[in-house]
């Protein structure tokens, strides 16, 4: 197992200001979690530089993970466009490499066929923090989650720490002490909802999620584009309620529709 004065010594060496991507405590709170669950199958959405994809790949290795699927949008790094998207997968190295599926110019609604039938078992959503993404991104995801999955969260208090992306804060208040857990950290800035066990795990999550979306976004607009594509996977795998209460919401707070 990676201690943790390893995982800070590779944090300290890449970290930059304005990268973005975990701290040290956050890296060993996912490392928690993957030695307790073994997971196979691991989704990130959002890679920027690969910081986290990196240390994922090692704590994956080291629990017998097969694959690390990890999804942008994005083919360059936003932080510097001279750096491709994950360039500090190749620069740090380590083990795990082998397990690296890196799926550039894809976002969250491209999974059922980057999974291609298989389910994941552990995820890490850190891509677009404004409200309403973060809950986008996990309904996207769901419908391809083992039950009892873990789906991983970041900057939880980026609010309080900047004043903008607080999507991931109004996604995790819809959800009980239960269903959820956060570092144990001052900074409170990572955590993980569960999803339910049983059949049709992840609609017992509806209603909580649709509470979320019925929050007024903070986002500047939601493309048409990408409302299309939401709505379409929610027909196919969510309730009409869901479409109708997406719809309704997308007509109240979406400023590109104004």
């Amino acid at each position: 197992m990676l201690a943790f004065d390893e995982i800070k010594a590779i944090h300290s060496a890449y970290w930059k200001p304005g990268f973005g991507t975990v701290k040290a405590e956050e890296a060993a709170f996912i490392q928690q979690y993957i030695e307790r669950n073994k997971p196979e199958i691991f989704v990130e959405v959002g890679v920027t530089t690969g910081l986290s994809s990196a240390f994922i790949l090692m704590f994956l290795a080291e629990n017998g993970g097969k694959t690390l699927h990890s999804i942008d949008i994005n083919e360059m790094f936003f932080g510097d466009r001279t750096k491709a998207t994950g360039f500090l997968v190749d620069a740090i190295g380590g083990s795990g490499q082998d397990l690296f599926k890196l799926h550039l110019k894809k976002s969250a609604f491209d999974l059922e066929q980057i999974l291609n039938g298989a389910k994941f078992d552990m995820a890490f959503i850190d891509a677009h923090h404004g409200h309403p993404w973060p809950t986008i991104d996990t309904m996207a995801l769901l419908p391809f989650a083992k039950p009892g999955a873990l789906i991983f969260h970041h900057e939880l208090a980026l609010y309080k720490q900047k004043g903008i992306g607080i999507g991931p804060k109004y996604l995790f208040d819809q959800f009980d002490m239960d269903e959820r857990q956060m570092i144990d950290h001052p900074s409170k800035n990572i955590g993980f909802i569960r999803v339910p066990q049983g059949d049709y795990n992840y609609r017992a999550s509806e209603a909580k999620l649709l509470s979320a979306l019925d929050m007024p976004w903070t986002i500047p607009e939601l493309q048409p584009a990408w409302s299309k594509k939401f709505q379409r996977l929610l027909k196919d795998y969510w309730s009409e309620s869901a479409v109708a209460a997406f719809v309704a919401a997308n007509e109240r707070y979406n400023k590109a529709l104004a």
